[in-house]
């Protein structure tokens, strides 16, 4: 737990599952959020309700899974999303919030528990939903049972329930909390998100006119073998196209291909390396089938890279088809060929599309546009409370 001084008339504590300050915890998400709201005196404490006892191994709450550095505990899904864990986690929190005598508004940065009306309201802030991932049967969800699934919703429908707010990093996790859980439109708000990676702003880097980034850890869901097969067909039409991939390390039988590897962003000289790809590269390629929203593309814009991407879920908020980058209606090899070919054959167009990827920056994916979106709602939900409460 942290805490700073409060500057402004409306300020709340963070929740999380980890720590909010750590740049693990959310894909760092909650880091730069927590940042930017400390700002402007937006933040009283931090709390993490990833508050596992060694009980809870009884009860089925770890197993083992493979991590970018080899195996690891970790804890299961099915587990954190059950009724159970549920009620367990809420009730570590409330001893937390007992011992720090935290009175006030709350921020839970997912929807795993509620909290208790008693310490004050709160809002949630999500990626994406239960059912969004059982549609698409990812995120482990596609691996639940019937009953596992519907206990999953029931949680997530209770804890919404009990928000005053939600916020959703896009519109398209927005519409699903008003029909799959039938929340009124005005109580859900997209904020967006800015860019998690932190960079020098000016260090010179040469271009490379022909290559190609992907970022990812999970190379399958993030569509790598489709953009390697649409890649070799790029390589017929352009001998000299490059290919990087950071993030994992698949085994790859193809000219024009670097493999990087896992890249801690933690490690300064690792997230630096990261930063130097993304300068150095002509655009950024990604294929998922399903992706909540994709802290690397965000990265990509604030760095200047155009994008071709696989249009599903979000993509199309994020991408301006022709105008950031381009979206490829489907992920069969000679489309996503024909895609990366329209920028790499073109680099004054890729250099254009880039610069307006820089703007769209500006105008949407700003951590400061964000963290005044949440206080703005915020405050103003509370001034119409206070306003209901003695009779206007």
């Amino acid at each position: 737990m942290s805490s700073s001084p409060v500057q402004s008339d409306w300020n709340c504590s963070i929740v999380s599952w980890g720590h909010p300050s750590d740049p693990g915890t959310f894909s760092g998400y909650t880091r730069s959020l927590v940042g930017e709201m400390r700002k402007s005196g937006h933040v009283r404490n931090e709390y993490s309700i990833k508050s596992m006892r060694w009980q809870d191994a009884f009860t089925g709450a770890f197993h083992l899974r493979a991590k970018p550095r080899g195996l690891g505990v970790a804890v299961r899904r099915s587990w954190m999303w059950s009724e159970r864990a549920s009620r367990a986690l809420q009730k570590r929190l409330v001893t937390q919030l007992e011992r720090a005598e935290d009175r006030g508004s709350f921020l839970q940065i997912g929807s795993l528990v509620e909290i208790d009306p008693k310490f004050g309201e709160y809002a949630v802030l999500g990626d994406m939903t239960i059912p969004q991932a059982y549609r698409a049967g990812r995120f482990a969800v596609g691996g639940l049972s019937d009953s596992q699934y519907h206990e999953a919703v029931a949680v997530q429908q209770r804890v919404l329930r009990g928000a005053s707010q939600a916020f959703t990093l896009t519109d398209w996790a927005r519409q699903s909390m008003i029909d799959d859980f039938g929340m009124s439109p005005d109580r859900v708000t997209t904020v967006y998100m800015g860019t998690t990676l932190q960079t020098p702003p000016d260090f010179p880097v040469e271009k490379k006119p022909r290559q190609i980034l992907f970022v990812g850890i999970d190379w399958l869901r993030k569509g790598g073998p489709q953009l390697v097969e649409g890649f070799r067909l790029l390589r017929q039409r352009l001998s000299d196209a490059e290919l990087v991939i950071v993030g994992c390390s698949p085994e790859i039988d193809c000219p024009g291909v670097k493999v990087e590897g896992f890249l801690d962003p933690r490690d300064p000289q690792q997230r630096a390396r990261v930063a130097c790809l993304y300068r150095e590269s002509a655009c950024f390629a990604l294929m998922s089938d399903f992706e909540p929203l994709g802290n690397v593309l965000i990265e990509a814009y604030a760095l200047g890279l155009p994008i071709v991407a696989f249009d599903s879920g979000s993509r199309s908020e994020i991408v301006r088809d022709g105008e950031t980058g381009f979206l490829c209606a489907d992920r069969e090899p000679k489309t996503i060929a024909n895609a990366l070919l329209k920028l790499l054959e073109d680099p004054k167009k890729a250099e254009q599309l880039g610069k307006n990827a820089l703007e769209r920056v500006k105008d949407c994916f700003d951590w400061q546009h964000v963290a005044a979106k949440i206080a703005s709602r915020m405050s103003s939900h509370r001034r119409s409370s206070a306003l209901t409460e003695i009779g206007f």
